[in-house]
């Protein structure tokens, strides 16, 4: 006859990556590629105001309009932080 194990005799697997645990790595990741993204539409931004040949103040309103939609995802966290919300 096969017994069948109870929840509290079964281990606890923490899962893990890298030494950390599961939670903290997808934290971690999350803030990395979301800069990369930030990054890569500063680049995207830049590369359309030179293709257009925007001058100083085209390429600055460019900078201006598109990166504002960036610069709310990085305070929103600081202003849930600030609030105690997040």
């Amino acid at each position: 006859m096969v017994e069948q194990q109870t929840a509290e005799q079964q281990p606890v697997m923490q899962e893990s990556v890298l030494g950390m645990p599961l939670a903290d790595f997808e934290t971690l990741l999350t803030e990395v590629l979301v800069a990369g993204l930030i990054l890569y539409m500063c680049y995207i931004i830049w590369k359309i105001g030179s293709h257009s040949k925007a001058g100083r103040f085209g390429m600055t309103v460019l900078f201006v309009v598109l990166g504002l939609g960036m610069l709310g995802v990085v305070v929103k966290p600081i202003i849930a932080k600030v609030l105690g919300i997040g």
